[in-house]
């Protein structure tokens, strides 16, 4: 079995880049969240990117961001993968962003 965050599996990893994610998108298992129309795209970095999720009250987790977006009220939404599939939505604030795991 590949590891799932060596760098030719992550950097396969389907992401949303440059537009919001529709219904289609979640259904396609390509987006972790969408705001129904109301969020607009956010270019703050190539996805799918490396990070590490700081979540209060859980413990650290590496994750690839596969989508981000800017909210009405204009904070960042990050969607993430882990390596068993699981998935998070979590503010920009709550990642450090990396170019590899140790």
């Amino acid at each position: 079995m590949s590891d799932f965050f060596s760098p030719d599996v992550w950097k396969e990893t389907p992401a949303i880049m440059g537009r919001v994610a529709t219904e289609a998108d979640l259904t396609a298992r390509v987006a972790v969240f969408h705001q129904q129309g109301r969020g607009v795209a956010y270019a703050g970095r190539d996805l799918p990117a490396l990070a590490i999720a700081r979540l209060e009250g859980q413990p650290e987790q590496k994750v690839v961001v596969v989508q981000m977006e800017k909210t009405p009220s204009g904070d960042i939404l990050c969607g993430a993968r882990g390596p068993g599939g699981g998935e998070l939505v979590c503010m920009l604030d709550e990642l450090t962003f990396l170019e590899a795991f140790p």
